[in-house]
């Protein structure tokens, strides 16, 4: 029967040995038919479960099985191979077609690919990003672009805190610079596009350096460059909205927003956008509350007027279904539930009121949860309506009433 740990331990070694000594400017199959053979024999390892039939040829081993030390070992070789082809002038790797770097490449990251993405890859997380950067900035090749993005995002989605930090910056430089080539040459925008755009709208998540990064390459021009480019693509503004959500977000980053009219203006329309049932308005009900709720002052711009693109908000929320079922992934309710506590824009309060009840409906055990953790029951229970203004006070008793039944149902279950 085929070992697979032994398997991969004796093409590992003999990767090792060639980076070592520097050999694989001489013999071009090394590379290429090392990445292939550690490839097929990862994924022998889920071969296994789908196929009864090939118990009779290997060794029964599943990838959690594989210890920790092996599939750092495994990670670090393909990290070195792909260093290599990224970087090597040796005469082989530019063949007809640069097809011998490609090759390479191509084994190299199907190889990654077979881990589990990204708890495994996560061993090796900078290493990983950089090599995943460095293919993505050296060609243009359109799968080789599809996999490293996918994977960076992938990578970069589940990573928290300080981790998100680690070369985000250097993600979202690349990830602006493969866009603005895409757009060049994509008549429709393609899964290429789509994923670059949710690797930004993921790595700018709570970091606002990233956000500023972002700006700094002139995003905001390429997000309304795509939105003219794009007008049908319903998917692909989703992700660009979310990006700039992320921007909203953070007051250091708001005052860009503010210093672009057709950004504002375009945010605006967007509120009365019934596509997708009700996600492009409410994203789009987002930003507008986040900048709004800076107060009056801050509103810079006379067109459009701040009262007039509050004014609709108002009426987009006012449409909106409560229990409406939604598609969207919240780690935390704290930027949501900062704006009740903005006095400075009760329009921002609604939408956030909303926004809680909402969530709370649809699925009470992770938003209600999230909800009471972070203290958003208390805080609208101490919600004092008599303040609030007037002719928005019944739609926000009718949502302080929703979420305090939900979030008392979800704590006596």
């Amino acid at each position: 029967k085929i070992d697979i740990e032994r398997g991969l331990d004796v093409v590992v070694q003999c990767l090792e040995h060639h980076l070592s000594k520097d050999e694989f400017g001489v013999n071009e199959t090394l590379p290429i038919s090392g990445a292939a053979c550690i490839y097929e024999l990862i994924s022998l390892c889920s071969e296994y479960r789908r196929f009864p039939d090939m118990q009779d040829v290997v060794k029964k081993l599943t990838l959690s099985e594989i210890n920790i030390t092996v599939k750092k070992r495994v990670l670090w070789v393909l990290v070195n191979v792909l260093r290599l082809a990224i970087t090597s002038s040796n005469e082989y790797w530019n063949v007809t077609g640069n097809q011998g770097s490609r090759a390479v490449l191509n084994n190299c990251l199907l190889a990654l690919w077979q881990f589990n993405v990204p708890e495994d890859i996560a061993l090796l997380y900078r290493e990983i990003v950089e090599v995943l950067i460095g293919v993505v900035n050296s060609r243009e090749d359109y799968h080789l672009q599809k996999l490293s993005i996918l994977m960076l995002n992938s990578l970069v989605c589940c990573a928290e805190g300080e981790k998100k930090k680690i070369l985000g910056v250097e993600i979202v430089e690349t990830i602006v610079r493969s866009i603005e080539r895409q757009i060049t040459t994509t008549e429709q925008p393609d899964q290429l596009l789509e994923s670059s755009w949710t690797t930004l709208w993921n790595v700018t998540d709570e970091t606002p350096e990233h956000s500023i990064k972002f700006i700094q390459m002139e995003g905001l021009q390429l997000f309304l460059r795509c939105k003219e480019q794009y007008p049908n693509s319903l998917n692909l503004l989703k992700n660009m909205m979310g990006l700039l959500g992320n921007i909203a977000e953070n007051k250091m980053c708001r005052k860009y927003l503010m210093e672009n009219n057709e950004i504002i203006r375009e945010f605006s329309m967007l509120l009365d956008s019934q596509s997708d049932g009700i996600e492009v308005s409410y994203n789009a009900a987002g930003v507008v509350s986040h900048i709004g709720s800076d107060g009056a002052e801050e509103w810079t711009l006379t067109d459009p007027d701040r009262q007039f693109v509050l004014d609709k908000m108002v009426q987009a929320i006012n449409r909106w279904p409560v229990d409406s079922d939604r598609s969207i992934n919240y780690r935390s309710l704290l930027p949501i539930l900062q704006l009740l506590e903005c006095k400075a824009c009760p329009e921002a309060q609604l939408w956030a009121a909303w926004a809680i009840a909402n969530l709370t409906s649809y699925d009470a055990s992770r938003f209600a949860r999230l909800a009471v953790d972070e203290g958003g029951d208390k805080m609208i229970q101490q919600f004092n309506l008599d303040n609030y203004r007037e002719d928005l006070r019944p739609k926000m008793l009718e949502l302080k009433k929703i979420i305090l039944q939900n979030t008392e149902h979800y704590k006596h279950i």
